[in-house]
């Protein structure tokens, strides 16, 4: 299995396919493999797109005629994020068809993109909180401003916590693979940990019913005896 791994970062990646020929000895100016290079499927796992994969050079031939190598290459461009399979068949005149397995795999590179999921849930986060707090019937404690402060400080943290949770810890991040899940801890970081103070400060708890109890008046009936003189 030939690997062809970008991570985060875009450009062409190469790789070496070596066959080792018996029978016979291959001159030095063996003939170029066909193309376009045909790709199957592996049983599982998305398929490397047709034409994403191609000849880098003309092939080298080594060992006194008993080594062909074949060098190749991808662009970041030809595929989308993900992981991705397939077997690279390698033919021509002097060499029957062989199939040989390789992976591609690619990050997303756009940092907005992990950040933007983030930011979502951290809307929906704030918005739902916000929202608790109203029904609570909770009093603002700062003027609308601040309130729109905070919500600004509750997307950041979101959309900074599922960057650094998410998607810098991951070889390999795509939105459909990972987006939702990058969401779900922007929702859940915009109103913990220190958030928690800092919206705590915004909103006051309502004060709880005073209930008035009546105190009955102890009264003693007093009678008035009278001296007989």
């Amino acid at each position: 299995m030939v690997d062809a791994p970008f991570g985060r970062k875009t450009g062409t990646r190469s790789m070496t396919l070596v066959y080792n020929i018996s029978g016979c000895l291959l001159a030095d100016t063996a003939p170029k493999p066909t193309e376009p290079l045909p790709i199957y499927p592996l049983k599982t796992g998305d398929q490397v797109p047709d034409g994403a994969i191609k000849l880098k050079r003309a092939p080298s031939i080594e060992n006194g005629g008993k080594r062909y190598l074949v060098s190749l290459t991808v662009a970041s461009s030809s595929i989308s994020p993900g992981s991705y399979g397939g077997l690279v068949e390698i033919a021509s005149p002097v060499l029957n068809p062989v199939r040989s397995p390789v992976t591609v795999s690619r990050s997303e590179n756009r940092l907005w993109v992990p950040i933007a999921w983030g930011a979502l849930g951290a809307v929906a986060g704030f918005g739902l909180f916000a929202a608790l707090r109203f029904f609570k019937g909770n009093n603002l404690r700062v003027s609308r401003l601040l309130l729109a402060v905070a919500a600004v400080i509750s997307l950041i943290v979101g959309a900074i916590t599922a960057l650094l949770t998410s998607y810098l810890n991951q070889d390999v991040w795509t939105s459909s693979a990972n987006g939702w899940a990058a969401a779900a801890i922007g929702f859940t970081a915009s109103t913990s940990g220190v958030m928690t103070a800092l919206l705590a400060a915004v909103w006051e708890d309502p004060e709880p019913a005073s209930g008035g109890g009546a105190r009955g008046a102890e009264g003693g009936a007093g009678g008035g005896g009278g001296r007989a003189g």
